[in-house]
């Protein structure tokens, strides 16, 4: 019986020996599947916030760009003073709503010269603003003729916007963007003239 016994355990360990030898056997202590993909590994078509945001980075002005930007700008700040010095006059209603418009239309000009990039403030820019400063100043002096002053004032300002934006600002200008935002200035330039010329012509 000892035998008998001795001999069946002795079968038992060479069919499990058996057993672990045979291939095609999952081993479920070695963790996951190398094919599934980990916490810490980028999913595709994720970038990092760095890329991002070098691709969506503006490039840089150049001077030019940058002085153009800043000549317009004074010229946006001279024509929404006057604007309101304008608006605080009493004046005919054509004329007042005029005022109103070179406020509106400047300050969002001025608004879109600031997201293009910082503008210069150049020899240029700042004789265009002592240039506006003191128009400004002797167009202040007029009482009762203030509206018509001011009719005067816009056909002349207008005038002269146009001559520099030929002559001066966009041949400064080197980027696509700072021509595009030049060449639509003048042209609501040339629109705001001639609502000036408008005005003068029926007062």
């Amino acid at each position: 019986m000892r035998v008998t016994l001795l001999s069946t355990l002795v079968v038992a360990a060479l069919a499990a020996c058996s057993n672990a030898d045979k291939p095609g056997t999952p081993d479920t202590t070695t963790g996951p599947d190398a094919s599934q993909q980990t916490n810490n590994e980028p999913r595709q078509g994720e970038g990092t916030a760095a890329t991002d945001l070098q691709k969506t980075a503006a490039s840089p002005l150049s001077d030019g760009d940058s002085e153009a930007l800043g000549v317009l700008s004074a010229i946006n700040q001279h024509e929404i003073a006057a604007g309101q010095q304008a608006q605080s006059r009493q004046l005919p209603p054509k004329v007042a709503a005029y005022a109103a418009m070179m406020v509106k239309d400047h300050s969002e000009n001025d608004e879109q010269i600031q997201q293009l990039g910082p503008p210069r403030d150049s020899a240029p820019a700042t004789a265009q603003k002592t240039k506006g400063e003191a128009e400004l100043a002797a167009l202040g002096e007029h009482k009762a003729d203030y509206a018509k002053a001011y009719v005067e004032a816009m056909v002349k300002g207008h005038t002269e916007a146009l001559k520099a934006i030929d002559d001066k600002l966009l041949p400064l200008a080197k980027s696509s963007e700072v021509k595009l935002h030049l060449e639509k200035t003048r042209a609501a330039v040339a629109q705001h003239l001639e609502e000036a010329k408008a005005l003068q012509s029926s007062s």
